[in-house]
């Protein structure tokens, strides 16, 4: 009875992913279920030295491991927020030059939208913010956006929790470069274990 190990990088998927860990301990009650949270880098290698059976990430250069096998489960724009208010990340980008210089408090390296961003902006030969905040957790951020009037990146549908500090319009354009595909990753290209198959079809059909 090997334990099924799961690894997780994936904002907004966490109320499904959750449902479909008890739908599966519900049906398997011996079998332990352990979840590591790590940036993306991390769980794409342990994934490929099979520490681990299935991950949820954003698909980001993903193309670059054949292998593995990949089911989007979530799309979402992303936006930029600071107390100032809104910008879509067309108006950051291409007007790079009046916020560069300003506070960015950015998730670190690994996790999908700071990658994204950081692709972006080599892309345009543009300089990443030389006044960065980084971070590895959600607890704080909107105390300390505030108190530094920092810029950070968010997907859309995480604005409803911006109205109580700025102004949100009902949508906005969203950028290709900025768009998460956030999903379930396995080792496609080699046999699975029973149990291992069974938990991908659950999380495929997670609601």
């Amino acid at each position: 009875m090997g334990p099924l190990t799961i690894g997780m990088q994936a904002m907004g998927l966490e109320t499904r992913i959750m449902h479909g860990i008890a739908k599966i301990k519900k049906g398997d009650p011996d079998r332990t279920i352990r979840i590591i949270h790590r940036e993306r880098d991390h769980l794409i290698d342990m994934l490929n030295r099979r520490e681990l059976d299935l991950i949820f990430i954003d698909s980001f250069q993903m193309d670059r491991q054949s292998h593995v096998s990949f089911h989007p489960m979530l799309h979402a724009g992303c936006v930029a927020v600071s107390p100032h208010g809104v910008r879509t990340m067309r108006e950051v980008v291409e007007g790079w030059a009046g916020y560069c210089d300003d506070i960015w408090i950015l998730p670190q390296k690994g996790i999908a939208i700071r990658d994204r961003f950081d692709a972006v902006l080599y892309a345009r030969d543009l300089e990443p913010p030389a006044r960065l905040i980084e971070y590895n957790a959600s607890i704080g951020l909107s105390a300390l956006f505030l108190q530094c009037e920092g810029w950070g990146i968010i997907p859309t549908y995480a604005l409803s929790a911006a109205t109580a500090y700025i102004e949100v319009a009902p949508s906005y354009e969203t950028m290709d470069e900025m768009q998460l595909e956030s999903g379930l990753a396995w080792l496609g290209a080699f046999p699975q274990k029973k149990y291992v198959e069974d938990a991908i079809e659950v999380f495929k059909t997670a609601t």
